[in-house]
């Protein structure tokens, strides 16, 4: 199943920079699995360098408007971020 492979690669990468990450997150909290979600982002907060990749995939787990507008600046002209961006405010 693809949300499970979903799952299995932000479990095995989660020190990867990758916005990818939240599409994990979210699959777990529509499953109902927030435990598990909110381990990923603890992992990805202790990581020994969180990148701003991460930091804005953790401030949106933590619905942080203003450390994802912070963050966002950098990644304005990016269009998969922009999409993405999209998606979860949908599901929000």
């Amino acid at each position: 199943m693809l949300q499970n492979s979903i799952i299995d690669y932000t479990n095995r990468h989660y020190q990867t920079p990758s916005w990818n990450h939240i599409l994990a997150i979210r699959i777990l909290e529509e499953k109902g699995e927030t435990k598990v979600a909110d381990t990923f982002i603890q992992k990805m907060g202790e990581s020994t360098q969180p990148n701003s990749m991460q930091q804005w995939v953790i401030a949106n787990y933590a619905d942080d408007q203003a450390g994802m507008n912070n963050l966002e600046k950098e990644f304005v002209n990016n269009n998969y971020f922009m999409i993405l961006k999209k998606l979860t405010e949908i599901k929000n």
